[in-house]
């Protein structure tokens, strides 16, 4: 399979890129990520394999999203595409806000096909104040297997990401290999969901809405 991923001479590119473009200075760079300017020279000589905890620190001390030095815009059809001109599944869902990835969320939840759990933990009941959401690895939805065993293998590789024991040409290899095995794992489309029914809403549109187990007979004909 074609690997999209770009290659240590493209992201030292893109550094250079970024750097100039915020009128920072080689030495300027150097202190911002408490390196020497010869270091800063070779990353952007593409000398330097990169791991991806050096691009993050790259990123923040350019104040940028670390991904647009991992993507190559392609401003004439306003899309982000890979190197070489192809379309990735990595560019081409873009979150552009916080809105995003809340909508993401939503869009999760309306999956059926594996199981999503809210856990919320907060004073006074509790000491500290964290948000988690979980699947459980022995559920009854179709992927709740597939999302653990995914889950597990990327925390193995973002390890091994930050620790330097995998080059992020190597990474990005993996993360189109993982995508490509489960392209072929349709999800469950809403309408067959046991648990919604078509509903019309107050403005007259036909939507779908979780059933409430609670209701009576009198309750489900409104």
């Amino acid at each position: 399979m074609a690997s999209q991923a770009l290659s240590s001479e493209q992201i030292a590119a893109a550094i250079k890129k970024k750097r100039k473009e915020k009128k920072i200075s080689q030495k300027q760079l150097a202190e911002l990520i408490d390196k020497t300017e010869r270091t800063v020279q070779n990353y952007e000589s593409g000398q330097t394999d990169f791991s991806m905890s050096i691009i993050k620190d790259i990123a923040i001390a350019l104040d940028i999203d670390f991904r647009e030095l991992l993507s190559t815009p392609d401003h004439q059809d306003g899309k982000n595409v890979g190197i070489d001109g192809r379309n990735s599944y990595r560019n081409k869902y873009m979150l552009e806000s916080f809105a995003d990835v809340i909508n993401v969320l939503f869009k999760i939840q309306e999956t059926y096909d594996f199981s999503m759990k809210l856990d919320i933990a907060k004073p006074p009941e509790d000491k500290e104040w964290k948000a988690s959401i979980s699947v459980d690895g022995k559920g009854k939805s179709k992927y709740d297997m597939d999302f653990c065993l995914f889950l597990e293998n990327w925390k193995t590789k973002m390890d091994q990401l930050y620790r330097g024991k995998l080059s992020i040409d190597r990474y990005m290899d993996w993360q189109a290999e993982t995508i490509a095995y489960y392209t072929s794992s349709p999800l469950t489309p809403m309408f067959e969901r046991p648990d919604l029914e078509e509903y019309t809403s107050e403005l007259g549109n036909q939507v779908y809405r979780w059933k409430n187990p609670f209701a009576t007979e009198v309750d489900k004909e409104k």
